[in-house]
């Protein structure tokens, strides 16, 4: 109803009929009422971006999409495959979801063409609002790459190295290779820690001996 005012119908009709803008210019109260539906106007548009916030807060990926592409979610949220444009900006380096013909979500699929299965299947239809389901989503992945990512360390620790990277998600090798290599480098370190402590203490006890030298 708020947009009622807005529209301002008999002022649209009557530029309709009479186009012309010297006939249009003598409306009597024109400017006023060009002036009341812009105030109306701003508050519709408060209306709203208070709205698409409160979807926002539920969802917060949902702050990487402009107002427009949020609306064009919310309008388009009776069909889960038409989110599949925007997945990419909510969840980074995620081209798309996969969807299995019952309409429940199994997989994630990244630019490069790597497949990932979720370790449990998101429905959807059983959540209703799109922000719902799609925080049901981002806790599977993180559920499922939390799962994955052990696995992973648990290989690294036994298989050859050239072999394990072409078997795991890149994203994660990535992840498990500096940890691993903590893991092997760690204990030298304790080992040597009191001779890099004294290493260290000799290091700034040169650079300031060569500051001192360089004073005027």
């Amino acid at each position: 109803h708020l947009f009622k005012p807005v529209c301002a119908p008999g002022l649209f009709v009557q530029v309709k009929e009479a186009p012309l803008i010297m006939d249009v210019a003598v409306t009597p109260n024109l400017l006023e009422d060009l002036v009341f539906c812009n105030q109306e106007l701003d508050i519709v548009e408060k209306g709203l971006n208070d709205f698409l916030d409160t979807k926002k807060m539920a969802f917060p990926r949902f702050f990487f999409l402009s107002n427009d592409e949020l609306l064009e979610i919310l309008s388009e949220a009776k069909d889960p495959l038409n989110i599949q444009p925007f997945v990419k900006k909510c969840f980074e380096a995620c081209k798309q979801l996969k969807f299995e013909d019952n309409g429940e979500i199994t997989g994630i699929e990244s630019v490069e063409g790597e497949k990932i299965p979720l370790i449990e299947p998101v429905n959807p239809a059983a959540s209703g609002a799109v922000e719902v389901w799609l925080l049901e989503v981002e806790g599977v992945i993180k559920r499922t790459l939390h799962r994955i990512a052990g696995e992973a360390l648990e290989a690294y620790a036994t298989n050859e190295r050239s072999r394990w990277i072409l078997e795991w998600p890149g994203q994660l090798v990535l992840n498990c290779s500096q940890v691993g290599s903590r893991d092997l480098t760690q204990p030298e370190l304790t080992r040597r820690w009191p001779a890099i402590e004294c290493w260290h203490s000799d290091c700034c006890l040169l650079s300031l001996r060569m500051l001192h030298r360089k004073r005027p």
